[in-house]
């Protein structure tokens, strides 16, 4: 039971507000809705350095013009088995998501598929792409290479020790679970 100076506010509503604050960015409502849902996920799986609390940056960044609002992200480079996707400078949630969906429509036909992407952006937690192979009854990794620029917790590129995430998410129990290993 919440105290009396906790207030809790529902997902529908932050994923609603988080919708609205993107489409106002100048997101496509259908793109505005994919990154406040896999922003949202970290939220409630307990990854809060993921979630709503990156929304004043990434709104300061697009109105910066420094994200594509309108990117076509598309497979440039393709094999039985793999991929490249072009991100088109776009929010890392929508090209994260595009490449897991994209894994998971080419692992259908071959059993196994490895998507790569290039000229994305800050992609949030990277258990929410691992997880989405999960729902075709999957097993989803993850991993991410980044450069020494990207959004720190101040909401300014910073020169630091990139995290370089991996995931792999094994198994669906009530909520993903999945195992996180950063250096």
């Amino acid at each position: 039971m919440p105290s009396n100076s906790e207030t809790r506010v529902p997902a529908a509503a932050i994923r609603s507000f988080m919708t609205d604050a993107f489409c106002a960015c100048g997101l496509p409502a259908a793109d505005a809705a994919i990154t406040a849902g896999a922003m949202l996920d970290p939220d409630l799986s307990g990854s809060d350095a993921h979630g709503i609390f990156r929304l004043p940056g990434y709104v300061r960044t697009l109105k910066r013009g420094h994200i594509n609002v309108r990117p076509d992200i598309r497979v440039i480079e393709r094999s039985p088995a793999t991929a490249l996707v072009d991100g088109d400078n776009g929010m890392g949630h929508l090209v994260m998501t595009y490449v897991a969906n994209t894994a998971v429509e080419m692992a259908r036909e071959t059993g196994l598929a490895w998507v790569g992407a290039r000229r994305s952006n800050h992609a949030g937690a990277a258990s929410t792409y691992a997880a989405i192979p999960l729902e075709h009854g999957m097993v989803g990794i993850y991993s991410a290479v980044s450069g020494s620029n990207f959004m720190a917790w101040h909401e300014r590129a910073a020169r630091h020790r990139p995290a370089n995430p991996d995931q792999h998410a094994l198994w669906r129990r009530q909520a993903s679970r999945s195992l996180e290993r950063a250096p």
